[in-house]
Order: C-alpha cells, then sequence, then structure tokens
C-alpha cells in the first residue's frame, strides 16, 4: 500500500512539473522580445506629447503595443492568450520576466559602451563623390 502511494505521488510530482509549452503559446524567446518591446513602447507612450490624432495616454498606448504586435508579427489574441498562459505557469513566468530584465540591462549598459559619434562641427561640407 505505501509502495503505491509513494508511485502515486511521484506520478503527480513528474506530471505536474512538465514545462514543455503548447504549440499555440508564444516560445518564451519570442516573447522575451515581445514583453521588452511591449516595455519600451509604454514608456515612449508616456513620453510623446499629446497631439490632437492621439490625445490620451491610452490611446497612444494602444497605438504603439498594435505597431509592436505587427513588428512581431502576432496578434493582440495571440499575444494576451500567451501571457495568459505564461502567468498560470509561475515557473515559466519567472523565468520570462527574469530573462526580460536580464535583456534590458544589457541593452542599457550596450548603450553606455558605445563609442561617442564624433561629429565635425567645423567641417559642414557634404563631399559628393565626382
Amino acid at each position: 500500500m505505501k509502495k503505491a502511494i509513494m508511485l502515486a505521488i511521484v506520478l503527480v510530482t513528474a506530471g505536474c512539473s512538465d514545462n514543455s509549452i503548447p504549440g499555440d503559446v508564444i516560445p518564451p524567446e519570442k516573447m522575451k522580445m515581445i514583453v521588452y518591446d511591449l516595455l519600451r513602447a509604454d514608456e515612449a507612450a508616456i513620453r510623446v506629447k499629446l497631439d490632437s490624432s492621439i490625445n490620451t495616454y491610452t490611446n497612444r498606448t494602444l497605438v504603439m503595443y498594435n505597431n509592436v504586435f505587427a513588428v512581431h508579427k502576432i496578434s493582440r489574441d495571440e499575444f494576451y492568450k500567451s501571457y495568459k498562459y505564461y502567468e498560470e505557469h509561475p515557473d515559466l513566468n519567472k523565468a520570462l520576466m527574469d530573462s526580460v530584465s536580464t535583456f534590458a540591462n544589457r541593452e542599457k549598459m550596450n548603450q553606455y559602451n558605445r563609442p561617442p559619434i564624433k561629429t565635425d562641427s567645423l567641417r559642414k561640407k557634404v563631399h559628393l563623390p565626382k
């Protein structure tokens, strides 16, 4: 009897720890880039000045989010379905968010480590090939 209970516990535990992602869910590496771009779009929406065509933060955010979805060739529904899947699997969600954070930090450091663009303010001539 003890062996049967132990076997059942092992099988249930092994079954619950399956981290395979269904085919209709966006893979973690692609999801990382989408989430990163959405965070950047959200930040940009805050910084954009109001104009007549996109006059509220919510409208600006929606426009920018739709641009991110278009760049990554996914629909809004595909993203939110995948996002819900990751939220329902805390271990995968943590790994995803950790990788987004690591990627963002690496990008920030790369920006600071780039050599400055040197311009010669005294030479404003444009030399065209002959």
